[in-house]
């Protein structure tokens, strides 16, 4: 298993980037009344893992993303934006994984969807990540 040390790696990069500077990133959820906007990554699923060879596994992670405002086309929009700069930060994330905690990660998005509005003023969505991990030194195999 490594699900926590990939969340963790997660947060971290994220909080390392200038762009989420002004957004609360943390691992699994909490009570959210005065942290918007915020990130929470959170552990679905773990698979295909070999108890006596743990080199390689697949990995389902959510990325909750929420924000604040009254106005809903604004709201809206700033998720969009927050949604597009976690998709371009995605993309180097795996150099990153790979330099810091030795593993090597290959980042699918199975999907976005919507928190739906029912906790307005606060909007959300969330990005389903499909992640197949191999240890450094496994790469190929």
């Amino acid at each position: 298993m490594i699900w926590w040390p990939i969340i963790e790696n997660l947060v971290v990069y994220f909080r390392s980037l200038p762009e989420f500077a002004e957004i609360n990133v943390h691992p699994g959820t909490e009570d959210p009344i005065n942290y918007y906007p915020c990130m929470e990554v959170v552990w679905d699923h773990e698979s295909n893992m070999n108890p006596y060879k743990p080199t390689k596994g697949s990995l389902t992670l959510w990325i909750d993303e929420y924000v604040v405002c009254e106005n809903s086309t604004e709201a809206y929009k700033m998720l969009y934006d927050v949604q597009q700069q976690s998709f371009a930060a995605l993309r180097g994330w795996p150099a990153y994984a790979i330099d810091t905690i030795g593993v090597a990660l290959n980042v699918k998005v199975l999907s976005v969807a919507s928190s739906d509005g029912a906790l307005r003023p606060v909007t959300g969505g969330r990005i389903i990540l499909e992640i197949e991990w191999r240890k450094k030194g496994y790469e190929n195999g």
